[in-house]
């Protein structure tokens, strides 16, 4: 998965550019601000970090945000009200206040024995709430962004562990599949599936999938294989596709390692595009310009700062020689 220190400057820098017009260099100083965005403990797993130190933080983690929240705006605090109370006071008030509640609330219920469609349902708030604030940024008062972003990546960094990186949603997946069928395709292969969200999403909508990893989660949503991209064969029969949602960059491009174990003919492909993305020079962009085509495209919620969007792509016929 992506590093967490790219994924905190990518979002400082992409939350300074899309406010430049509100002069946000000349409220707090752009530079400074990423710094601190990019010096906070997110608490990623990283692909370098200790096994047995990544499978500690398999419980809590409600708890993991909660404490994390604590120290951004009220290290004080020793209830759960007192740091709700802070986050409305200091940041963007009742919207960002609901983000971190439907948040604390997708995690209490992920980590509860509910059912898959309690599960869901929780998320699907959670990513409403990711909307509203994303929608509402404009509108957050200058002295406020800073904590603002800083609160809004901090849910992401526990979020994005247990859920994903990209927030699609049901109707996202619903909307995709229907293009998919339209192909002939009932089956996708997801070669960094993650802890497995989407896998399990798909999966409730009919579809069969391959999930594999090289790393292990601390949540795992379905049976994952543990097998690196750079090792697998992803030849496939012509009613699979390839799905990549946020393929890491570093320091592997698995991205295009995929593409290329892949024989298939469609991908589906979550993540930015090669203008929004920091990471545009990459051989994984680079492949999708020259071998694919774009037969669809959704916008969808997205993290502020962000701009990751859902495409199809078609592989394109080589030339006869």
């Amino acid at each position: 998965m992506p590093s967490p220190f790219c994924g905190c400057w990518r979002g400082a820098g992409c939350i300074v550019r899309k406010l430049g017009q509100r002069n946000l260099y000349a409220s707090f100083g752009g530079a400074a601000f990423a710094g601190v965005l990019a010096t906070s403990t997110w608490g990623f797993p990283t692909q370098c970090e200790d096994k047995a130190e990544l499978s500690s933080r398999s419980a809590g983690f409600r708890f993991s945000l909660l404490a994390r929240l604590c120290e951004r705006v009220s290290p004080g605090a020793a209830a759960e009200d007192e740091i709700l109370l802070a986050v409305r006071g200091t940041c963007g008030g009742a919207v960002v206040e609901h983000l971190v509640r439907s948040a604390l609330a997708a995690l209490t219920v992920a980590e509860s024995p509910a059912s898959d469609y309690e599960k869901v349902a929780s998320y699907e708030v959670l990513v409403k709430a990711v909307r509203d604030l994303d929608r509402s940024f404009m509108t957050i008062p200058t002295e406020a962004l800073q904590q603002t972003a800083m609160l809004a990546m901090t849910c992401r960094s526990v979020i994005c562990t247990v859920f994903g990186w990209s927030l699609v949603c049901t109707d996202d997946l619903t909307a995709a599949g229907s293009v998919l069928l339209e192909h002939g395709i009932t089956r996708l292969v997801d070669p960094a599936a993650g802890s497995g969200w989407h896998a399990l999403l798909w999966s409730r909508l009919g579809f069969d999938v391959d999930a594999r990893d090289a790393y292990k989660f601390p949540i795992q949503w379905t049976i994952i294989q543990r097998i690196p991209v750079a090792r697998s064969s992803l030849a496939t029969n012509a009613s699979t596709a390839l799905f990549l949602s946020w393929p890491p960059h570093s320091p592997d491009d698995v991205g295009l390692q995929a593409l290329e174990a892949f024989s298939g003919s469609l991908l589906l492909y979550v993540g930015e595009s090669s203008f929004d993305s920091a990471y545009e020079a990459n051989g994984f962009h680079s492949a999708l310009a020259t071998d694919w085509e774009v037969i669809w495209h959704r916008d969808i919620c997205h993290w502020p700062g962000f701009n990751d969007a859902m495409w199809i792509y078609k592989r394109r016929r080589k030339a006869a020689t």
